[in-house]
């Protein structure tokens, strides 16, 4: 895990689209990097959705917005098509960018979340705005999230790794640093 500012890890991927896609062409950029379960995750599903919602204000900062699904892009594509994406997606099966950047897999968080019911609410709410749990083949099931803001000097500024599902950086906090620079 990484535990102080470092410089971002670069990596070359093929985004949804077929498009080759560079995480240093970004440099100059505040960017948003955060690594989600699969394509069909509800809880991921949810969190695009939110962060789509406030698009306005991240399109004002300039801000760069990167995701990361272990799925194939073919798997990733019919979730993404409710609705329009302003953020770049990346397609990653093989989870080599998620060792990159050490996100976590955790049997034991999982059952932790299963067994306290910590995901209810939020999983009610992802139900209420359209997403629809369902299981997608050769699903890494026991992957946690990860989110990492990286500043203009390509400087990881702040790192967060999950402890349950719906552990995130706030879209406050994101927006913050996006803004001003200003982490809390």
């Amino acid at each position: 895990m990484i535990e102080r500012p470092i410089l971002a890890k670069d990596f070359s991927a093929i985004d949804i689209n077929g498009k080759t896609f560079q995480l240093s062409d970004f440099k100059g950029n505040k960017i948003l990097l955060s690594f989600y379960r699969n394509g069909s995750c509800v809880f991921a599903n949810l969190r695009m959705h939110e962060l789509i919602q406030e698009h306005g204000k991240w399109l004002a900062t300039g801000l760069k917005m990167i995701a990361v699904f272990e799925s194939s892009a073919a798997d990733i594509h019919p979730y993404v098509k409710k609705h329009p994406f302003p953020i770049t997606i990346l397609p990653d099966p093989a989870a080599k960018l998620y060792d990159l950047y050490d996100v976590e897999n955790s049997p034991q968080k999982i059952n932790n979340i299963i067994e306290k019911n910590i995901a209810a609410e939020r999983l009610e709410l992802a139900t209420r705005e359209g997403f629809i749990r369902s299981y997608q083949a050769n699903s890494n099931l026991m992957r946690m999230p990860a989110d990492f803001l990286i500043d203009e000097n390509f400087i990881i500024q702040k790192w967060h790794y999950s402890n349950f599902l719906i552990d995130q950086l706030s879209i406050q906090e994101i927006f913050a640093f996006a803004k001003n620079g200003i982490l809390s």
